[in-house]
C-alpha cells in the first residue's frame, strides 16, 4: 500500500512534505537520502515524526520511511511494517 505525495508543499524546490493524517510522518519530514537503483527506480529514505511521537526520545531520532519515484519528482510513500507505516522505528532504550 502506498500514498501519493501529489499534494506537494508549495514553494521553490519543494516536492515532498509531511504525510497524510494518521501516518507516522504527518508532522514533519527531513534528512532525505536518495539513490537510483539499477532498475531505474529512485528510492528515498527519510526521517519523520507525527504529533504523537515520544518527545522524551531526543532529536535527531524519529521514524524512517521509504518513498519511491520513477522520475525523481513524483513520489509514492511505501507503507512499511512499522508504526503507522514506517519502515524503521527507534528503540525505546536510549
Amino acid at each position: 500500500m502506498s500514498t501519493s505525495a501529489n499534494d506537494r508543499p508549495s514553494g521553490p524546490g519543494l516536492i515532498f512534505g509531511p504525510g497524510p493524517e494518521g501516518w507516522w510522518d504527518s508532522e514533519r519530514v527531513s534528512c532525505p537520502k536518495v539513490m537510483r537503483g539499477e532498475d531505474g527506480v529512485w528510492r528515498m529514505w527519510y526521517y519523520g515524526r507525527d504529533k504523537t511521537f515520544d518527545r522524551k526520545i531526543g532529536l535527531p531520532t524519529g521514524r524512517v520511511g521509504l518513498a519511491t519515484s520513477t522520475d525523481g519528482i513524483n513520489w509514492e510513500r511505501v507503507r512499511g511494517p512499522g508504526v503507522m507505516g514506517s519502515v524503521l522505528d527507534p528503540h525505546p532504550d536510549p
